[in-house]
């Protein structure tokens, strides 16, 4: 009984902030994925094309829809841990009616500068017997702009030119540019270490 109440309170809370409409009474045009999934979009263009602001967390939407008879779980999700970038929706997870299709949100955060195209999961489970499984992608691009956080699979390394307390500079190079990089000494994980380490890349920002 008090597990019941909780859900239904959590569907309530769900409900608030989470758009679910009629796919029948929509104008949105649909693409089929198979299996009963359809969306709106297959590819996700993160900030339309413009150059992303590093470390600013970017909203995208996109409409999932169940065209099958059978309740679906659906939920949204990247395909790997990535350090480059964190990607979150909302709703996390949500159960979606036959002819049904749900608003997600996607907020995405790029930790350097980078170039992106990845895959996302729409990872989807019939609420029956079975309890069918299915995996289907869309794809998600972007480009941010120049910043000091840059994309470690991008620089080559050159030679060291000097070390401080919490970082060792190297020369090297980045998209052709010659570029000083700091990189934090692997010491251990002390937050405020992490936390110095990060105002000394901060005030580069300001050059």
């Amino acid at each position: 009984m008090i597990n019941y109440i909780i859900k239904r309170k959590e569907k309530k809370e769900q409900e608030k902030t989470t758009t679910i409409f009629k796919i029948s009474q929509s104008n949105i045009k649909f693409i089929s994925l198979g299996d009963g999934i359809i969306t709106n979009k297959k590819e996700i263009e993160i900030g339309e094309g413009e150059e992303i602001e590093v470390n600013k967390e970017i909203r995208e939407l996109i409409c999932i829809g169940n065209e099958k008879k059978e309740k679906k779980k659906i939920q949204i999700s990247s395909k790997e841990e990535n350090e480059k970038y964190s990607i979150r929706t909302n709703p996390n997870i949500i159960t979606i009616e036959g002819g049904y299709a749900c608003e997600f949100e996607i907020f995405i955060t790029i930790k350097c500068t980078t170039k992106i195209k990845e895959q996302m999961m729409i990872i989807s489970k019939t609420l029956n017997k079975t309890q069918e499984e299915i995996i289907k992608s869309i794809s998600i691009k972007g480009e941010t702009q120049i910043s000091t956080r840059l994309d470690p699979d991008e620089i080559k390394e050159e030679h060291k030119i000097g070390e401080g307390t919490f970082g060792i500079v190297y020369i090297g190079e980045f998209r052709g540019n010659q570029v000083a990089i700091k990189k934090m000494k692997q010491i251990d994980k002390d937050e405020d270490k992490m936390k110095e380490f990060e105002k000394e890349v901060m005030m580069l920002d300001k050059f």
